[in-house]
Order: structure tokens, then sequence, then C-alpha cells
């Protein structure tokens, strides 16, 4: 009900609701899988997991009424290779959940694009999220480094 009352809470405080950017930054935990308690666990997720999931269903909801509505979701990790397990499993199952939304809303022409930063660096991650015109919906955006056959023989390395 968290997130239904959420929605409509920023439909009256906004009186609409034409763009959603999800930021997905998963929480790094204290203790590893093995030492969690299981209502620590359950706490967990419904905190994460769950949440954003209801979140998402509520927004989706309100795509299929107002077609217009267009969703944005943003990866970062600044190292998602050591992600610890509880995190890796929020992190990586909610890229799939995306990557289901992209392939269904081609289908169903809507608007949901998603972004995912290939390396730690949080204020260029922003600018190309917010400047660069080369973005495409229905698809992942990926930032990182180009790689071309020069610097990939020389190592070198520069930023979109």
């Amino acid at each position: 009900m968290a997130a239904k009352n959420f929605v409509l809470r920023t439909l009256q405080e906004f009186e609409t609701l034409d763009e959603a950017w999800l930021v997905i930054t998963p929480e790094r935990e204290a203790l590893g899988l093995a030492e969690m308690a299981p209502l620590a666990l359950d706490e967990s997720l419904d905190g994460t997991v769950k949440g954003l999931l209801y979140l998402i269903r509520e927004l989706l909801q309100r795509q299929a009424v107002q077609p217009k509505l267009v969703l944005r979701f943003v990866f970062y990790e600044e190292d998602p290779v050591t992600l610890p397990p509880l995190a890796a499993l929020h992190y990586q199952g909610l890229k799939g959940l995306v990557s289901a939304l992209l392939a269904q809303a081609r289908k169903r022409h809507l608007t949901v694009w998603a972004y995912e930063s290939l390396v730690p660096r949080a204020p260029e991650y922003a600018s190309y999220l917010l400047n660069s015109k080369t973005l495409q919906p229905g698809r992942w955006n990926m930032f990182g480094e180009k790689k071309t056959l020069m610097n990939t023989l020389f190592s070198k390395k520069e930023t979109p």
C-alpha cells in the first residue's frame, strides 16, 4: 500500500506524473548472508526488493492508463563485482526485471529507459544521463570506456 500511496500523493502534489526516475544503488549489508538472522533477512528483502517491486508495479499501472509516462531506471554501483550476496541478488535481479520491462515496453509502444554505469565515476555518469543526445529508450544505455582498435592496442581510455 505504501507504493500506491506514494504515487497518489505525488499526483496530488504535482497534479501530473510525466516521468519517474528509479535509481538503483545496492546497499552493502554489514553481515554476510550466512550470518543474517531470518528476521533481518526478511526485513532487508521487504525494504529493498519488495518495496521497489511494488513501486514499479504502481508506475506500470499508471503508465497503462497514461502511456506518455516515461520510466527511467538508473543502475549505479561503484564495484558491482564485489557486492555481498543479498545486494547482488537485489541488483542483478532488478537488472533482469528491467530487461524484461524493456522488451514489454517495445511491444506496447511505451517509453522505458535503462542506464548502467560500467565505471565508478558518478559525476560523469550524471552528466551522461542528463546531457547525452545519443541515448535511446527501449534498450540499455551503457556509460563506460569507449573502445576502439587503437586504444585497445595501447590501453588508452576515453570517456563518452
